[in-house]
C-alpha cells in the first residue's frame, strides 16, 4: 500500500507489486531540485541532499538517463540529511526539448507531469506561433495543456476578447484561463487537482513566479516590479524546482525558455495542429506535403479562407525544422555506430597481436 506521504508528492501510478525485489528495501522519494552534481529529494515529509551512485553516472549515455525534477527514485539513507540515489523508477513521461545551439541532442526539463500550464503575457509576449511550439512540445509527452493569459489588466476588455477569439479559432479545444496579478485569489485552486503534477512553462517575465508566490501564499520566490519599458517582470527563475501547494497539488516552476526547437516530435506536431492534421487525412495522396500537390485539402482550405494562413506557415516551419533535426540526429547515430564498430575492430586486432 502506498503511503499518504508519497501520494502527496504525486506517487499514484505505481503498485508495490511492480517494485523489483532488489529495491524493496530502499526508500522512494521524488526529485525536487537538480544541482550541478547533486540533487534534493523529498519523501513527502522531509527533504534530503542526495547524490547518485557511480554506476548510475558512468552507465548513463545522456542526460536523459540521469534524474530530473519530478522523477521518482529509489534511495538509501546515509544519515539524517544525506542519501544515495540507486535507481530511477519508470517515468510516466519525460518533457524534453532540443538543446540550445547546434548540438543535436535532448535537454530534459521534468518528468511525470499531468498538466502543463502555458503562460503568455497578454500584451507584448502574446504569440500564437510560440504557443503552438509549446503545444507540440507537451503533446509529444502526452501532457494536458492549459493556457494561462497573464497581465490582462494591461489591455482593454475588447482587445482581450479579440485575442481569446484568435486562440479559439486556431485551437478550439484548448482550455484558457485569463488572470491579473493584482486580482489573483484562491479561486485558481479550482483548476489544480490535489496530488496531480503541474509544470509552469513560458518566457521570462510573463508572471510565472508571481503566480507561484500567490499559490504559495508568500513571497518566497522574489519578483521585481514590472519594467515600464518592456512590461515584463524583472525576476527570472534560474532553475527548475518542485513544490507542494496548500491544496496538495504539485507544481514545477521552470526558467523562461528562450529557444524552443523541436525534433523527434512528429505526434506532438500532429496533435498541436489538429485542424491541419484532420484536413490532411482527406488529401488525395497519403504523402502529401500540403504545398503544391493536386487534391490537397489543406491548400483547398487555404484558398477558401477556412484555414488560417498564419497557422499554415507556422506548421510548415515547425515540420521542416523537425524533419531537419530528425535527419541530423539519424546521421549522427549512424556515425556513432560506425565509430563504435571501428573501435571494437581496433581492440580486437590489438588482442590478436598481443
Amino acid at each position: 500500500m502506498i503511503s499518504e506521504e508519497l501520494e502527496n508528492i504525486g506517487f499514484q501510478d505505481y503498485s508495490p507489486e511492480a517494485i523489483p525485489e532488489e529495491f524493496k528495501n530502499f526508500e522512494i522519494g521524488r526529485i525536487t531540485h537538480v544541482h550541478k552534481n547533486s540533487y534534493t529529494l523529498s519523501d513527502g515529509v522531509n527533504e534530503f541532499y542526495a547524490e547518485i551512485t557511480g554506476t548510475m553516472l558512468y552507465s548513463s549515455e545522456s542526460e536523459l538517463d540521469l534524474p530530473v525534477v519530478g522523477d521518482f527514485v529509489f534511495y538509501q539513507k546515509v544519515d539524517e540529511d544525506f542519501c544515495i540515489i540507486q535507481k530511477i523508477l519508470n517515468r510516466k513521461n519525460l518533457l524534453k526539448r532540443k538543446k540550445s545551439g547546434i548540438e543535436i541532442s535532448f535537454q530534459p526539463l521534468a518528468a511525470n507531469i499531468d498538466v502543463a500550464l502555458l503562460i503568455q503575457s497578454i500584451d507584448r509576449d502574446f504569440n500564437l506561433n510560440r504557443l503552438e511550439r509549446y503545444l507540440s512540445l507537451v503533446d509529444e509527452s502526452s501532457i494536458t495543456p492549459i493556457l494561462l493569459l497573464s497581465k490582462i489588466d494591461l489591455i482593454s476588455g475588447e482587445e482581450l476578447e479579440d485575442k481569446i477569439s484568435l486562440i479559439h479559432q486556431s485551437h478550439p479545444d484548448l482550455k484558457l484561463i485569463p488572470f491579473t496579478n493584482q486580482e489573483f485569489n484562491d479561486d485558481f485552486y479550482q483548476y489544480l487537482t490535489p496530488q496531480k503534477t503541474y509544470i509552469l512553462l513560458g518566457s521570462s517575465g510573463v508572471g510565472k513566479t508571481t503566480l507561484l508566490n500567490h499559490l504559495m501564499g508568500s513571497n518566497q520566490y522574489l519578483t521585481g516590479e514590472i519594467s515600464q519599458k518592456s512590461k515584463k517582470g524583472k525576476h527570472h527563475t534560474s532553475s527548475r524546482y518542485l513544490v507542494s501547494l496548500k491544496n496538495k497539488a504539485i507544481l514545477i516552476d521552470t526558467p523562461g525558455l528562450r529557444e524552443l526547437a523541436l525534433f523527434e516530435n512528429d505526434s506532438g506536431i500532429e496533435n498541436a495542429f489538429s485542424l491541419i492534421t484532420g484536413l490532411s487525412e482527406k488529401c488525395k495522396f497519403a504523402n502529401c506535403t500540403h504545398t503544391n500537390e493536386p487534391g490537397c485539402e489543406v491548400q483547398k482550405s487555404l484558398k477558401n479562407g477556412s484555414l488560417d494562413e498564419r497557422m499554415y506557415q507556422n506548421y510548415l516551419k515547425i515540420q521542416k525544422e523537425n524533419l531537419y533535426y530528425n535527419s541530423s540526429s539519424l546521421e549522427k547515430k549512424e556515425k556513432d555506430k560506425k565509430l563504435g564498430k571501428l573501435i571494437k575492430e581496433v581492440k580486437s586486432t590489438k588482442q590478436r597481436y598481443k
